[in-house]
């Protein structure tokens, strides 16, 4: 094995009435692992997050990451830097965010990805199956007039979101595999061509419905050699979990759900002249017979343009905050 650099884990036994051993690296904080709550206090969801800090008091409502209570409240002015310097110490310590991974938030996020997954390929297959149909009616009668243009527009925009939908995900997939392959080294190189073949399909399909990194990546997240992510394999109360840290919510979510963003993007740009397009197809086109093909399309088509659309907008909103913190960051340090 080549040298290199790696933070050494460290194993503790048993620590605190923990149920067995636990490997800590980069999250030496055995006051918070013990008193792990795997149901949310409040809620009794399940926990899939939370917020730490150093002396080892917890949140499970959302906190702001790197914020230092009471000091920070209102934005890290000079003021209040210079202030905070003067509380104690258990004041100054800021929030921290970790992810909870559990067999219960795996099979929730699987289930999830595969059920969004379904909706996003019935409404493919549904706009196309209304797009046939639009062009066989109009070949069929001939129709010259206005009333064939809603059907050709409605044909021609499917067929174009298709193409574009299949070559960004694509052209996305093969420089992810790239970077994977000759920058992190993640992705094994020089294998046969069947194997190389069914890597860059499977990735392309990844790319095509939004797939997160943290269910399809789960070898690099979980993996125990890490120069600066920190994280907890443990087991406590009967259940075997990992923590896994993240500078902040926004970075966890920008990080993971990346690849999702053209699909949201062109779902956007396209589901709603869609949608405006059947409308009118439907108020115009009263002799053709395809209701069915049409009440689906428009089903499919408006519960994937509103989730969209809303998980475009939150994405969105993570990246803005992001970016403005990574820049207070390199201000602070300038």
């Amino acid at each position: 094995m080549k040298p290199g650099v790696f933070s050494k884990p460290i194993l503790v036994e048993d620590p605190e009435g923990l149920q067995g051993p636990a490997v800590y690296l980069n999250f030496p904080l055995e006051k918070v692992v013990p008193q792990i709550e795997f149901k949310h206090p409040d809620t009794d969801r399940l926990t899939t997050e939370f917020w730490y800090r150093e002396d080892g008091e917890i949140s499970y409502n959302e906190r702001t990451a790197g914020q230092v209570p009471s000091a920070y409240a209102k934005g890290p002015s000079p003021e209040d830097t210079a202030s905070s310097q003067l509380l104690p110490l258990a004041r100054r310590q800021p929030w921290k965010y970790a992810q909870l991974v559990t067999l219960s938030s795996t099979h929730e996020e699987v289930g999830l990805t595969l059920i969004l997954t379904f909706f996003s390929i019935s409404t493919v297959m549904a706009q196309m199956s209304l797009a046939h149909r639009c062009v066989g009616q109009t070949l069929q009668h001939r129709a010259v007039d206005d009333r064939a243009r809603a059907p050709t527009i409605y044909a021609l925009l499917v067929v174009l979101k298709v193409i574009m939908w299949a070559s960004i995900s694509f052209l996305d997939a093969t420089n992810r595999m790239n970077t994977k392959t000759t920058v992190v080294g993640d992705l094994v190189k020089d294998m046969h061509v069947i194997d190389q073949i069914k890597t860059t399909v499977y990735t392309t399909f990844f790319h095509l419905f939004s797939v997160p990194t943290s269910v399809t990546d789960t070898s690099v997240s979980l993996h125990v050699r890490k120069p600066v992510q920190p994280y907890v394999a443990f087991k406590n109360q009967g259940h075997r979990a990992w923590i896994l840290g993240w500078p902040s919510k926004e970075q966890f979510k920008v990080v993971t759900e990346d690849r999702g963003l053209p699909n949201l993007i062109l779902g956007a740009a396209f589901d709603l002249p869609l949608i405006i397009t059947q409308v009118y197809l439907k108020l115009e086109s009263d002799g053709y017979d395809y209701e069915l093909d049409m009440l689906l399309a428009f089903i499919f088509s408006t519960t994937c343009f509103i989730y969209r659309l809303s998980k475009l907008i939150v994405l969105v909103r993570y990246k803005i905050r992001l970016y403005h913190r990574l820049k207070q960051r390199i201000h602070r340090q300038s």
